[in-house]
């Protein structure tokens, strides 16, 4: 065009040609072809004449630039070693021709296109990718614990920096470059910390912040709300929204680290918190069960395993108040194994304990839930039956003496069954009494014992209905 470039932007464009240049003679290696070396030390000839820099002057920008390269590539996490001098391009420029090689026709055809590109895509991990590289050793001095670190940044320079920082401390870090993104991955991967820009495409930092804040998961995360701005206003609106820390841009590495330090602290003190609370939560279980186990053993007798005296009146007492509400009947049956000293006498004790266990099984045996079989003495055993009447539970007595006759317990030389007297005794709504019917069921247990033995009796002597089976 006959048309005359703006000055400024001419200047500009010649920057970035020379930017260009720099960057592709940075990147050289021994490797690479004469004619690409050629080319690229013809260009820095050409961007020192541009911009009239004397031989002291493009050193020291060599060398800056240079310095530069290696600290982003490490922010970058790319291959970012550049050891080209000026000097050593033009050795490498005035090496001896060789066969033609495909490489060299970018400096024949005077173009660069590819190398920076190139050396970008060689990085371990791309823009779009949502999981940082996290293969740094990490930093104890911290002393904190690695957290989940949500990085939510539209820029991807900025992203890969805060990303870089966080994964050298040791965190897991996830990234997303828009607010829709990034909510997806906070429901997704539950992180402990959110770092979020404000300004952002789909959606912007204040109502990505509200919408976590609504939901469960996002109740307990800590987050960090970064903006280009610090105006009064903004600095409450990111509050009230619900964000636990306000940076400006730039971002400062240390202020940022500290801010995180700061979120890692209060995340430790919450796990230690959850921590203590399930460890709390599990003693309260463990004393729960011990004393559920500690009120069975005061309430079980520990040789046959029936629930002993002091149950059976707990019991009684609760089957005795639901009678007189509901008027339903209550019964209970009074047991004595018949001649139980004489297997103790003649055959010892463990003998005898073997004796209880079997008369304890068999009785057990001949009962339904309403019914429980207690041991409240040695040999002494009492049924509580529930909504039974005495004509009812002496045929469950019945079927009990029956059971045990036909029982035979064998331990060491003793081989043959055990009989049982049983008294039964109904429960007396107008002469209200547990005594009295328990003493009633005894003395109709000793009435069994002086009628012959192995019997049920359900009536007293006297009656004209005396009921005695066996």
């Amino acid at each position: 065009s006959d048309e005359t470039l703006d000055p400024m932007a001419e200047r500009l464009v010649s920057v970035f040609h020379g930017a260009r240049s720099l960057a592709d003679a940075l990147t050289t290696t021994d490797e690479d072809s004469v004619a690409l070396c050629r080319a690229r030390n013809e260009r820095l000839a050409s961007l020192r004449a541009t911009f009239n820099l004397t031989p002291e002057e493009f050193n020291q920008l060599w060398s800056q630039v240079s310095s530069d390269w290696r600290e982003w590539g490490k922010i970058m996490n790319i291959e970012a070693d550049c050891k080209t001098t000026p000097g050593r391009l033009a050795e490498l420029a005035r090496r001896p021709e060789r066969e033609p090689e495909p490489e060299a026709v970018e400096g024949a055809q005077g173009g660069d296109i590819g190398d920076g590109e190139a050396a970008l895509s060689t990085g371990p991990a791309s823009e779009n990718a949502n999981l940082l590289p996290t293969a740094f050793v990490r930093n104890e001095s911290n002393g904190g614990s690695c957290m989940r670190v949500l990085v939510v940044e539209d820029d991807p320079i900025t992203r890969k920096l805060i990303g870089f920082h966080l994964a050298k401390d040791g965190h897991q870090v996830f990234s997303a470059s828009n607010g829709k993104e990034g909510l997806k991955l906070a429901f997704d991967h539950s992180p402990h910390l959110v770092v979020s820009d404000w300004m952002m495409p789909e959606l912007d930092g204040i109502e990505l912040v509200r919408s976590l804040r609504r939901s469960e998961e996002g109740r307990h995360l800590q987050i960090i709300l970064l903006t280009g701005r610090e105006e009064e206003q903004r600095v409450i609106e990111a509050f009230d929204a619900g964000a636990d820390e306000y940076l400006t841009k730039p971002i400062n590495p240390k202020i940022l680290m500290a801010r995180v330090r700061s979120a890692q602290r209060v995340f430790g003190l919450r796990e230690q918190v959850k921590s203590d609370a399930d460890q709390l939560s599990r003693k309260v279980a463990e004393m729960a069960v011990l004393n559920r186990k500690l009120q069975m053993a005061a309430l079980t007798d520990p040789l046959t395993e029936l629930p002993n005296r002091r149950h059976a009146l707990e019991r009684l007492s609760q089957e005795v108040a639901q009678s007189m509400r509901d008027g339903t009947p209550l019964s209970v049956i009074s047991i004595d194994i018949d001649k139980f000293k004489s297997v103790n006498d003649a055959h010892g004790h463990d003998t005898g304990d073997a004796v209880l266990r079997d008369v304890a099984r068999s009785l057990r045996g001949c009962v339904r839930a309403t019914e429980l079989v207690c041991r409240v003495g040695g040999e002494e055993f009492l049924v509580i039956c529930s909504r039974a009447t005495a004509a009812k539970a002496a045929l469950i007595a019945e079927r009990m003496r029956l059971a045990s006759e036909a029982n035979t317990t064998h331990h060491g030389e003793f081989r043959r069954a055990v009989t049982l007297s049983l008294g039964v005794a109904e429960f007396d709504r107008a002469r209200p009494s547990i005594d009295g019917m328990l003493k009633l069921a005894d003395e109709r247990t000793y009435l069994a014992k002086q009628g012959g033995r192995n019997r049920v009796v359900a009536q007293d002597a006297g009656d004209s209905a005396l009921r005695a089976t066996g």
